[in-house]
């Protein structure tokens, strides 16, 4: 679910980029940048929760979060290389 806020908050911070851009380029007064800057935020902000409606709708399966939980018989990549680094202290106090 975090996911999902984040794309919807990168289509927001998008639309307002290319909305500065555009205002910019154009030389427009600072009333009017101001406002079309508000109504983009706007319209990017309907649209980015329309997106995250269809995606939660469509992909339910992403809303499960394991909170770092991995099956069993799984290890996380910390662990294999843990691992790694104890068989190699191993290996040199074997030799000494």
């Amino acid at each position: 679910m975090k996911k999902v806020k984040l794309i919807s908050a990168v289509i927001v911070l998008l639309g307002a980029l290319i909305s500065c851009i555009c205002s910019i380029i154009a030389g427009v007064s600072f009333g009017i940048f101001i406002k079309r800057l508000a109504i983009t935020v706007v319209i990017f902000i309907v649209l980015a929760f329309i997106i995250e409606i269809i995606i939660e709708w469509n992909f339910p399966e992403m809303e499960e979060e394991t909170d770092g939980v991995l099956p069993e018989g799984e290890e996380s990549e910390e662990g294999s290389l843990e691992n790694v680094e104890t068989s190699e202290q191993d290996e040199k106090t074997s030799s000494l």
